[in-house]
């Protein structure tokens, strides 16, 4: 193969190479995307300072204020996830777990013959009782409200559930436990704008004299 026959094949390579270059520029070009073209919307960037707020969850009313509306009717109907361990009953045995026969506002581990956790004969020693506040933490998370209790129940997520069981195990008592109170709103401030007392007394400045008067009145 002479010299002549290689020029043209380094040449057929070379144009190859310059036409494919050529057409990739002129694809760049074709469909290179226009700016500032068209309708077009654009999103209100937030102020300096400025704050996005998120709404809060609203929280759990107390068990005081639960109580109020809770009935042992609604409650009966859930004590059925506790008598497999525990006795509701006059009896109040043991069984697997203490009796609760009368348990709201008694001391804390206070049935005989039953063997608590460390946890609740802690309490019970320090004078704590099955009241309101108690009673509705446990039986929201026993394990979470008690580390290392024995009872295995997983807990009543719901607020009033709980409430309503409560009010179902108050009931078991010929001397309830007294109801909770729940703390009335505070009163609203009056404004300037307030009406005024109606046992305010009234005065007349028609019948009232004004001071000129009273200098040009004889015997002053």
């Amino acid at each position: 193969m002479n010299s002549f026959e290689l020029n043209k094949i380094f040449g057929a390579i070379l144009g190859t190479l310059v036409f494919v270059m050529g057409v990739g520029f002129i694809a760049d070009e074709v469909y290179r995307p226009i700016e500032n073209r068209g309708s077009t919307y654009l999103l209100p960037e937030p102020e300096a300072g400025e704050t996005t707020e998120v709404a809060e969850a609203p929280g759990v009313e107390p068990i005081a204020v639960r109580m109020q509306t809770a009935t042992p009717e609604a409650g009966q109907s859930l004590i059925n996830r506790c008598q497999s361990c525990h006795d509701y009953s006059p009896e109040n045995a043991n069984r697997t777990g203490p009796g609760i026969h009368d348990i709201v506002g008694q001391e804390i581990a206070h049935h005989e013959g039953f063997a608590y956790s460390d946890i609740l004969t802690e309490m019970g020693a320090a004078g704590e009782v099955w009241d309101y506040e108690h009673l509705d933490g446990f039986l929201e998370s026993p394990r979470t409200y008690a580390p290392g209790t024995k009872m295995t129940f997983a807990g009543l997520s719901n607020p009033m559930d709980r409430a309503n069981l409560i009010a179902f195990l108050r009931s078991l008592s010929d001397d309830p436990y007294p109801l909770p109170e729940a703390e009335a709103p505070a009163a609203e401030e009056s404004g300037d704008d307030a009406a005024p007392a109606d046992d305010a007394p009234v005065i007349d400045t028609e019948d009232t004299p004004s001071a000129e008067e009273e200098i040009d009145q004889p015997g002053n």
